[in-house]
């Protein structure tokens, strides 16, 4: 069992590890963090983020973690050494949430701007963004090969030819 604050944003696998951002609001607490867990439950590391507000979304591109950072409008890599940077975002993104990779590029869901955005992880800038409808507000975005439930006003399915976005989903 993991005890940090009262607040867990998302959940990633890669290979046999499970990685947890988290989040505590009370006042003075510590910034947010990643856990590592390893197959038997044991945190193997514990990564602070460069951030104030909490993390959004987290997403393995097979080698390296990828965190939102909604409040600081930016993508924040972790490498398997643990080295951690922050790439802020452009091109029309505002308050990435959710966040997927489909085996070439990261897609981002943009709260604020109402936008999907795809990120280039060699360059660490946005490539381009997909407009949505003003009323829709993404949070979640997901590889369009996995079987995934939603808890968003819109989601987004994306695979590495086509993407769709779909109504809210609490399955």
């Amino acid at each position: 069992e993991i005890t940090y604050g009262d607040w867990s944003s998302d959940v990633c696998s890669s290979d046999l590890n499970m990685w947890v951002t988290a989040m505590d609001f009370t006042p003075g607490a510590p910034a947010p963090v990643v856990f590592k867990i390893g197959p038997t439950g044991t945190i193997l590391a514990t990564y602070t983020l460069p951030m104030k507000e909490g993390p959004g979304g987290i997403a393995f591109d097979g080698v390296n973690m990828w965190v939102t950072d909604p409040g600081g409008n930016a993508v924040i890599r972790i490498t398997p050494s643990g080295s951690i940077t922050k790439f802020p975002l452009t091109e029309g993104a505002q308050s990435p949430r959710g966040i997927t990779f489909d085996g070439r590029r990261l897609w981002i869901a943009n709260t604020k701007s109402h936008t999907v955005s795809k990120f280039d992880m060699t360059t660490g800038s946005v490539i381009a963004s997909i407009a949505l409808n003003a009323l829709d507000f993404p949070v979640a975005i997901a590889n369009g090969n996995r079987k995934t439930k939603y808890y968003a006003p819109a989601s987004i399915r994306c695979s590495v030819l086509s993407f769709s976005v779909g109504p809210r989903r609490n399955a």
